[in-house]
């Protein structure tokens, strides 16, 4: 097995223009498809209303909870009166797909040092389809989590009132979205054991548990640092862009914005999960090595 990256971050830098065109459409398409509201938004729009109005109301649980942090996009087009969803869809699938090959690609090269940046379909036939398993598993799981949470804040504000209101719905949230992140990174390392081992995915699923258990501190740890740190540029440059905008339409700047966004995860999530994978397991196989041979 050859030996990972010893950073990722240096390792996406290295082999950008070879992951490029593998995550290129799926890029454009959450760019152009997804929502650019999420549960940050919400909060934000309820420390308004509660400053304004001492407390905040929600009429429909759908439209006024839901639909703004689900992933899922439930917004109309306002010229055509057509719901996004079945371009958020499309969307989906060619996002699970770009991660399924991104995944190939990278375990391929970090595991044999082979570089085959256009032979998709036979990615595909080896095996790419578990990471489009796994993710889609994890969007089902996002969305049980922001159900959890809007049914959470819909209750909180009937119940309290004013600042008190807000900042339970803010602990929700971040318990909620702390869950999450647990729970998706206890699941990652299930697709390159299949990938790299074969194992089929209930036996990769808790070999992945084991192994996050046994580095829980530094793989979760390093995952949601990365994840606090990428949401908060996210922000101060969309602040950045709305304050020196110039003669540069302000929706062009966002676009960008959220297209390196995405670009960034759709990059770091397959290569922390498979350098992280090989890293942990390559101890075990030097020592089952020495057993056999020696």
């Amino acid at each position: 097995m050859k030996k990972p990256s010893d950073n990722t971050f240096a390792y996406i830098a290295r082999n950008f223009f070879f992951l490029l065109p593998i995550v290129a459409l799926p890029v454009v398409l959450l760019t152009v498809f997804q929502r650019e509201t999420g549960a940050f938004d919400l909060l934000a729009e309820m420390a308004k209303t509660t400053a304004q109005t001492g407390s905040v109301k929600f009429s429909d649980f759908f439209s006024d909870l839901y639909a703004k942090v689900s992933i899922i996009n439930f917004d109309r087009f306002a010229d055509w009166n057509v719901s996004k969803v079945w371009f958020w869809l499309v969307t989906a699938i060619v996002v699970m797909l770009g991660f399924s090959l991104t995944v190939a690609h990278i375990e391929r090269h970090m595991r044999l040092g082979v570089k085959e940046p256009f032979k998709w379909m036979s990615m595909m036939k080896s095996g790419a389809y578990n990471a489009f398993f796994y993710s889609l598993i994890m969007l089902v799981f996002y969305e049980l989590c922001m159900v959890a949470l809007s049914s959470f804040i819909l209750l909180n504000s009937r119940i309290m009132n004013g600042w008190w209101a807000f900042g339970m719905s803010v602990l929700a949230t971040v318990v909620i979205y702390a869950v999450f992140i647990v729970g998706f990174c206890f699941l990652l390392l299930t697709v390159p054991s299949m990938f790299c081992d074969g194992y089929r995915f209930g036996f990769a699923a808790s070999y992945s548990i084991h192994l996050v258990a046994q580095h829980f501190k530094r793989f979760v740890g390093v995952f949601a640092l990365t994840a606090c740190l990428s949401g908060l540029a996210l922000q101060l440059l969309k602040l950045v862009m709305m304050l020196l905008s110039g003669n540069i339409p302000i929706h062009i700047l966002l676009y960008a914005i959220r297209a390196l966004n995405y670009l960034w995860w759709l990059l770091f999530v397959p290569t922390y999960a498979i350098r992280n994978y090989i890293d942990y397991t390559e101890a075990s196989r030097k020592d089952l090595k020495t057993l056999i041979f020696d």
